[in-house]
């Protein structure tokens, strides 16, 4: 029997930083769960690097007084020391971002056995922190590193062994961090090679390949030379300047036909894969099939030599097709579809969170249930895109259920909602368990479907996406139809298009409410994680309801009462911030302080915008009209209006709370629902 103690000590060879921090994680880990004491027996940890097995192999073997490690690299060893953390000691992958702590015991006992570890379905795996709002400007403890840090150990809890470390400046920042703690480094399809776009580095230059290629060339090979000693996996192709096609940069380029664009970039593809070479032996390379590269790439214009890895991508809803962009939808299969675009290696660019300003979800977790990701990711892998799969994981809080679900899956299990949510509930919480995992089973049905196909259920962004886009087209014209509505509604008013909505929404908000309510008798301990996002989700409904009221209201020319519609819709908003706000406590203050993706409190500044709108249409010029009716119904003269200063949107719409709605002759007043 090992035992491990406070005192428990680590022996080997340390020959680089990977394995440096790996031993200083299993000793923070050891302290976490086991508190200081004198004893006489003594426990130790000994490893070594046993080159004869497989890249990120190891066998842990554990016998009275010591566990002994063997491991064939660094990141073996890394993925040995981790799992004596969860499997002995009891900490799981997401311990950090589910807030878990431990009451320090003074040992804990493990049976002599043998472990080894198993050979991953996916060959390099790992995680984007894509569109890190939260992660980019939290700063925990005055440290900014440490969330970056626990974000690369949670990836290599989870298995991964690949990374890319943010967007533009992050990659910079965290990318040495990442490396040094043992993950491989590769590259956003519109960072290539990791390096910084054109304009970035050159902002009064065109940022034309054809006028500008060697100014190009130079960043590229820049950035190959500041990794050249790292473990990358280099990202070739050609975009524009930001996410979009190249042709909407480069001069011309618009008027070339898709053969000439596929030449184009295929030549320049080429001419990357000569700059890496130049400064790495025998690199590993892949390229993105993402929008515009994917359709030129199947109508045969684009050459990929077949050792870079081709990568398809889902469409941000976790489901293999082509995204939907604006209003167009094409849902063209990112799957090969036959024996020549099967050839080669290929690879996956998957989302647990996204943003399409529309019906994404990037502040709460994919509303699916394992099973839709199992179907999803299975069926991919038995179509040979086994080679890397790169996951989309925002900035990782918000997430932690869904990326648990991709992590089983890239270890090669088939999961169930019978199989998974007992499992993740047990590692994670404490008490009440059956609840949170019934809790956790029925999130899924809490969201809108808002189209046919299974992946087209709402995340949090439709709600406020919708109203803003809504009450936008209400201030400049009442007469059209919302062109940015077109996605999700082919109704051809904007009436037609505010009662699609309320239809969505309004079945959902009793419903919302009611889980929510749920989650919240479970107490604080599910607060952070699956309580704040019932929450958004039911005032998001709240509100978007309360939108379409006011609609009705100014559609029948009364103004007040759609005003103060209005109103009650933006105090929904605004407590939805408030509430995601909450989860700000300890350590993780300020850690929402600029969402922005979904950004209930600006759907809540749009909606007093359209309050004034409202007002103006019907109060001015003089501004006294509802003054004197307000005052009429407290029993004042019209004449007193002129005692006071005018009032603010906001100081009329709480005096009419504080009236709480009477019905005064022919005046309707609905403000009632207080």
């Amino acid at each position: 029997m090992f035992v491990f103690t406070a005192q428990t000590e680590i022996y080997g060879f340390i020959s680089s930083k990977t394995i440096q921090l790996a031993v200083d994680r299993m000793y923070r880990d050891i302290s976490m769960v086991l508190r200081s004491g004198e004893r006489k027996d003594k426990s130790v940890i000994v490893f070594a690097i046993h080159e004869g097995m497989e890249e990120e192999s190891w066998m842990i073997e554990v016998q009275k007084n010591q566990i002994l490690i063997q491991a064939t690299d660094d990141l073996g060893l890394v993925y040995a020391f981790l799992e004596i953390s969860k499997e002995f000691l009891g900490i799981p992958p997401f311990w950090f971002w589910q807030e878990m702590s431990w009451k320090p015991v003074e040992s804990i006992a493990v049976e002599e056995q043998k472990r080894f570890s198993k050979k991953k379905t996916i060959h390099y795996r790992g995680w984007f922190f894509n569109d890190e709002t939260f992660l980019a400007r939290w700063n925990p403890e005055g440290d900014g590193k440490l969330a970056w840090e626990m974000g690369f150990e949670a990836c290599l809890r989870c298995g991964g062994n690949m990374v890319i470390p943010g967007d533009i400046d992050n990659f910079r920042k965290y990318g040495k961090l990442a490396s040094d703690m043992g993950l491989i480094l590769t590259h956003h399809h519109v960072e290539i090679l990791g390096a910084p776009m054109f304009l970035n580095v050159y902002p009064d230059e065109e940022p034309s390949y054809t006028k500008n290629r060697k100014l190009f060339e130079q960043i590229w090979e820049d950035a190959v030379k500041e990794q050249a000693d790292q473990k990358t996996i280099y990202a070739i192709g050609f975009r524009g300047q930001g996410d979009c096609a190249f042709w909407e940069s480069e001069s011309g380029g618009s008027e070339l036909s898709d053969e000439e664009k596929g030449r184009f970039i295929s030549s320049i593809m080429k001419r990357q894969i000569e700059i890496v070479r130049k400064y790495v032996k025998n690199p590993i390379l892949c390229t993105n099939l993402y929008g515009e590269i994917m359709e030129l790439y199947r109508d045969g214009w684009l050459e990929i030599p077949d050792e870079v890895i081709k990568i398809w991508a889902d469409n941000g809803y976790g489901k293999m097709v082509a995204r939907r962009r604006g209003n167009h939808n094409p849902r063209t299969i990112a799957l090969p579809l036959n024996d020549q675009e099967r050839e080669g290696k290929h690879g996956i660019y998957y989302h647990v969170s996204f943003y399409d300003l529309q019906a994404a979800s990037h502040t709460t977790m994919m509303p699916q249930r394992p099973e839709y990701f199992n179907k999803q990711l299975w069926e991919a892998f038995e179509d040979h895109l086994t080679e890397y799969l790169i996951v989309n994981c925002s900035s990782v809080r918000q997430h932690t259920c869904t990326l648990e679900m991709v992590s089983r899956i890239w270890s090669g299990e088939h999961i169930t909602s019978e199989t998974f949510y007992p499992r993740f509930v047990e590692e994670y919480y404490r008490e009440s368990q059956d609840k949170i995992c019934a809790l956790y089973e029925e999130y899924p049905k809490l969201c809108i479907h808002y189209g046919m196909q299974e992946d087209e259920v709402a995340g949090e962004q439709f709600y406020t996406h919708c109203v803003r886009i809504l009450a936008g087209q209400w201030m400049i014209s009442q007469e059209q139809p919302a062109e940015d509505m077109k996605w999700a509604t082919d109704a051809e008013t904007l009436d037609g298009q505010m009662k699609w909505v309320y239809d969505k929404c309004a079945p959902k908000e009793e419903e919302s409410l009611e889980y929510a309510e749920s989650c919240r008798r479970v107490g604080a301990t599910l607060y952070d994680s699956l309580t704040v996002q019932a929450i958004l989700h039911y005032e998001g409904c709240a509100g978007t309801v309360l939108f379409y009221r006011a609609w009705e209201e100014w559609s029948k020319k009364n103004y007040m009462e759609a005003f103060y519609e209005c109103g009650l819709a933006a105090e929904h908003f605004s407590m939805a911030d408030r509430a995601l706000r909450e989860t700000e406590h300890g350590i993780w203050k300020d850690f929402y302080k600029y969402e922005r993706f979904a950004d209930y409190k600006f759907a809540a500044h749009i909606l007093r915008c359209l309050m004034g709108y409202i007002r103006i249409y019907s109060d001015g010029s003089s501004y006294y009209k509802w003054d004197a009716r307000l005052r009429k119904l407290c029993g004042k003269g019209e004449i007193f209006c002129n005692w006071d200063n005018h009032e603010t949107e906001k100081e009329l719409f709480e005096r009419m709370k504080e009236i709480r709605g009477e019905t005064f002759d022919k005046d309707l007043i609905v403000w009632k629902r207080i």
